[in-house]
C-alpha cells in the first residue's frame, strides 16, 4: 500500500479550524492567536460555524461537530483541516467515519 502524504501549505492556501471534541468557549484569544499566526504565514483560515459551541463537555453536539468537519472536508478552497490540539473526546466520533472522511479528503487531491 502506498502511503498518501499531503503537499506542503504554500502562501494563498486555506486552513479550516473545526473543535471536534473539547469546548473552546473563553478560549476566543487562544483561538484569535492562531489565527493570526496563520495569516502571518499568508494562509486564509476558516472556522467551522460550531467552534465555540457548548454541548456538554463537547464542542457542539455529535452532529454539529460532525458537520463542520464534513464541511471543511468538502470545501474544496480547504488543503489543511485542523482541530483542537487537546481533543480526547474526538473518540466519541465514529472511527470509521473519520477515517472516511480523512482518506476522502487525501484522495480529491
Amino acid at each position: 500500500m502506498k502511503l498518501i502524504t499531503p503537499s506542503y501549505l504554500k502562501k494563498g492556501d486555506t486552513v479550516a479550524i473545526i473543535a471536534p471534541a473539547g469546548i473552546l468557549i473563553n478560549r476566543e484569544a487562544v483561538i484569535k492567536k492562531a489565527v493570526d499566526l496563520l495569516e502571518s504565514w499568508d494562509l486564509q483560515v476558516v472556522l467551522g460555524n460550531h467552534v465555540f459551541t457548548k454541548s456538554n463537555h463537547f464542542a457542539g453536539s455529535d452532529e454539529e461537530r460532525i458537520e463542520d468537519f464534513q464541511k471543511a472536508l468538502e470545501d474544496r478552497n480547504v488543503q489543511y483541516v485542523r482541530g483542537n490540539p487537546h481533543a480526547p473526546h474526538v473518540e466519541r466520533l465514529n472511527r470509521t467515519i473519520q477515517n472516511f472522511l480523512f482518506k476522502a479528503m487525501y484522495q480529491r487531491r
